[in-house]
């Protein structure tokens, strides 16, 4: 018994999805042909007999599925291997260095501690003390 089976798939190269499937099986036996004179006719002829055989396609709509698939798919890897890793980059330093200058700002723009003023119109009386700026 053979066993013949034929694969044919399409795939998309950058994205390594498959557009088109298509598949063929056929089993093959061999079998024996007996003429009339069966036992005294030498050698045996034989001939190939198909037992099964089947054929699997992609439908239309399945191909039409998967290569709008392998079009986003190539439009959206690039994003991810090249662009992405840039991008995220780019925006870490420009928020690192956004903190650094508010935090510098911040500390720049404390006001100094102001001293107490003592009150000469209350001579000896304990009164809130006055903050001068």
């Amino acid at each position: 018994m053979w066993l013949n089976r034929w694969i044919r798939l399409k795939v998309e190269p950058l994205s390594g999805t498959t557009v088109s499937f298509e598949d063929e099986t056929q089993k093959i036996a061999r079998i024996p042909v007996f003429d009339k004179l069966f036992p005294q006719t030498r050698p045996i002829n034989f001939t190939n007999m198909t037992v099964y055989e089947h054929h699997l396609v992609f439908a239309n709509e399945t191909v039409r599925q998967a290569v709008h698939d392998a079009k986003f798919y190539r439009w959206a890897l690039p994003w991810g291997d090249t662009y992405l890793p840039w991008l995220v980059f780019g925006l870490g330093t420009i928020m690192g260095l956004s903190g650094l200058i508010l935090l510098v700002r911040r500390k720049a723009a404390r006001a100094p501690i102001a001293e107490p003023v003592a009150d000469s119109s209350t001579a000896g009386a304990v009164s809130r003390p006055e903050y001068q700026l």
